[in-house]
């Protein structure tokens, strides 16, 4: 790997780092900070709101080859299947309807959030651009990849969806 940060989760002692605080493209981890935003804000409504799948993101997704979880225009689901669209299938559309909901409408509104937040847990060389990691100028450090994925862990959903081998929708 061109980078690398193994710590000890129970003791917080680095293990093993290398390039730890070199900026990559973040790719589809850009959708874990996208889970920590919604669950932040919604983990005990996972089940009770459901957002229709609005028609401008797949305009923006058209074309660029992007992952999915098959959900349409004007789809509704619960937040409880777009948090398994997100990490199952790492569906772009799924992150986006997140975004799109949370921010009133305003990706760029999100993705402020998600950097400020990335500063709140203490990650230092990561820029978000979009919800879902499409966009090349998403990118992190692999310290500050295991900060991300340390503030997920604190949330037991998260253990229950990366453990689980397939999703109906």
């Amino acid at each position: 790997a061109e980078a690398a940060y193994v710590a000890n989760t129970d003791t917080g002692l680095v293990v093993y780092e290398k390039n730890s605080e070199t900026p990559m493209a973040a790719a589809s981890l850009t959708k874990l900070m996208t889970m920590i935003l919604m669950l932040e804000s919604y983990q005990d409504q996972l089940d009770t709101i459901s957002i229709t799948a609005p028609g401008y993101i797949y305009d923006y997704l058209y074309g660029k080859n992007a992952s999915t979880a098959d959900i349409w225009k004007d789809e509704t689901h619960t937040l409880r299947s777009l948090l398994y669209a997100m990490l199952l299938p790492s569906a772009n559309e799924a992150a986006y309807i997140v975004a799109d909901y949370m921010s009133g409408s305003s990706i760029d509104n999100f993705v402020a959030m998600m950097n400020d937040e990335a500063a709140r847990i203490g990650c230092t060389g990561t820029t978000f651009a979009d919800p879902c990691g499409l966009d090349t100028n998403n990118v992190t450090t692999a310290r500050d990849a295991y900060l991300i994925l340390r503030a997920l862990t604190s949330y037991d959903i998260f253990a229950t969806v990366v453990s689980t081998p397939s999703y109906d929708m």
